[in-house]
C-alpha cells in the first residue's frame, strides 16, 4: 500500500533540506515547488509586455503538462501557475487543477483575472493557497489604456468571489497587484484605497523589469524619477493605513505595510541557506519546454522536459555548477544584486556588465532553441 500524499512529501522536504544543510549540489530531494509558465498566449495587450507588441502562439504541449505532474507532483508541496508573458488561465489549467487536486498540492495562481468566475473559484478553493490578481489600474480609461482590455470582465468575478468568501470565509490568501508605472504612478494612492473594498489580503507594488521587454519610457525612475516614486510609496503607504489594507512593497527595498496579520504562504521559502530559494526549491518549466532556476529567464537552462526526465534536469550539470557558484558565494551575474540572493556580491554598475548580462542570456537562449530542434534526417542532433 502506497504511503499517503502528506507522508510522501514531508520525507521530500526533510531529504531537501539535509541535501542543502551539507551543502550538496546533487539534490536527493525532488523539488518542493514546481513553476508551471505554460503559455505566450494572452488575451490581453499590456504596454509593459511583449503581448502588447505580437501575440505569442507557444504553448507547453499538454501531454508534457500531464507527465510533469505525474512525475513531480507527488513530491511537490505547491504549483506556481503563472505564464511567460502569457494568461496561465489559457494554459490547460483544468490539467493543473486536477493534478493538483489528486495530488495534494497547493497552487499560487497569478492571472490577469479575465477568465476568473465564482464557479471556477469554488472548484479551485481547496487547492488554492493564493490567487493574485494583475490590475495596475482601477479606473476603467486608465485599465484600457495600460492593458487593453474591459476592467468590469475582472471586477465582476473579483466581487463575486468576495461575497463567496463572506459568506464562507476559507484560508486563501487573494492580492492585487499593480506594476509601478509612468502611466498609473499618481493614481496609485487611489488604487490601494479602492482594492480594499473588495475585502483581499493585501496589494503588491511591483518595480518594472526590463528583463522580458525593455520599457524604459513607463519606468517612472527614470522619469519622474526616483524621489517622486518615494513620494507616491509613502502616499501609498499612508492610504494602506487609513483603508485598512495591507501593502507588499518588497520588490522596493521597503518594509511592508501590514494592518491585519495573514498566514504565511506554504512552503516556507529556504532563504538564509547560501541558495537563492528558487534555487533550492523550484523547478521551473517554461513553455518551451526549458526548464531554468528563476521566476524568468536566465543565462542558465538546465535541460527541457520534452527531451529529458525531470529528475535528470534537477541535477544536471548546469543545475550542479550553479548551486556550486551560489555556495561558494561567487554567484553569476545574473544572480548577483537579485533580492532573492542577498548571499552574494552587487554586480558591477555599469553599462558594460548590462550589455554582458544580456548577452549571455542571449546565447543561453539560442542554445536551448538549437537543442529543440529535431535532429536533421540521417543526421545528428545540431546541439549534439
Amino acid at each position: 500500500m502506497a504511503p499517503p500524499a502528506s507522508e510522501i512529501k514531508e520525507r521530500n522536504s526533510r531529504l531537501l533540506r539535509e541535501d542543502i544543510a551539507h551543502r550538496s549540489v546533487v539534490y536527493r530531494a525532488m523539488p518542493e515547488v514546481i513553476g508551471l509558465h505554460t503559455t505566450e498566449i494572452c488575451n490581453l495587450r499590456c504596454i509593459q509586455c511583449p503581448r502588447g507588441v505580437k501575440q505569442g502562439r507557444r504553448q507547453l504541449p499538454r501531454e508534457h503538462l500531464r507527465r510533469i505532474a505525474a512525475d513531480l507532483f507527488p513530491a511537490a508541496r505547491k504549483a506556481v501557475v503563472t505564464a511567460a508573458a502569457g494568461e496561465p488561465l489559457l494554459g490547460d489549467f483544468d490539467l493543473v487543477l486536477e493534478q493538483a487536486l489528486r495530488h495534494k498540492v497547493k497552487l499560487d495562481v497569478i492571472t490577469n483575472g479575465t477568465l476568473l468566475s465564482a464557479d471556477l473559484y469554488r472548484q479551485a478553493q481547496p487547492a488554492l493557497d493564493h490567487l493574485n490578481v494583475s490590475l495596475d489600474a482601477h479606473e476603467p480609461d486608465l485599465y484600457r489604456r495600460i492593458r487593453g482590455g474591459d476592467l468590469e470582465r475582472v471586477l465582476g468575478p473579483l466581487r463575486a468571489i468576495r461575497d463567496i468568501r463572506a459568506a464562507r470565509p476559507d484560508d486563501v490568501l487573494i492580492t492585487i497587484s499593480a506594476l509601478v508605472l509612468r502611466s498609473n504612478l499618481t493614481a496609485l494612492p487611489d488604487f490601494v484605497r479602492w482594492a480594499a473594498s473588495l475585502d483581499v489580503d493585501g496589494v503588491i507594488l511591483q518595480r518594472l523589469q526590463h528583463q522580458v521587454r525593455n520599457s524604459r519610457d513607463e519606468d517612472p525612475f527614470l522619469s519622474p524619477g526616483a524621489g517622486a516614486v518615494g513620494a507616491v510609496i509613502e502616499r501609498a503607504r499612508r492610504a494602506a493605513v487609513e483603508s485598512g489594507v495591507n501593502l507588499f512593497l518588497g520588490e522596493f527595498g521597503q518594509q511592508n505595510v501590514v494592518v491585519r496579520p495573514v498566514r504565511d504562504k506554504r512552503p516556507p521559502p529556504l532563504e538564509g541557506r547560501g541558495l537563492c530559494w528558487f534555487l533550492a526549491q523550484e523547478f521551473a518549466v517554461m513553455y518551451t519546454g526549458d526548464v531554468y532556476p528563476c521566476c524568468f529567464v536566465t543565462d542558465h537552462c538546465f535541460g527541457n522536459v520534452l527531451r529529458e526526465e525531470p529528475m535528470a534536469i534537477w541535477n544536471s550539470r548546469v543545475a550542479r555548477r550553479l548551486r556550486a557558484a551560489h555556495y561558494s558565494g561567487r554567484g553569476t551575474l545574473f544572480c548577483r544584486g537579485c533580492l532573492h540572493a542577498p548571499h552574494l556580491p552587487a554586480p558591477p554598475a555599469s553599462r558594460l556588465a548590462d550589455l554582458l548580462r544580456l548577452s549571455r542570456r542571449a546565447v543561453c537562449h539560442v542554445r536551448s532553441r538549437l537543442r529543440r530542434m529535431p535532429a536533421a534526417p540521417g543526421g545528428s542532433d545540431p546541439a549534439a
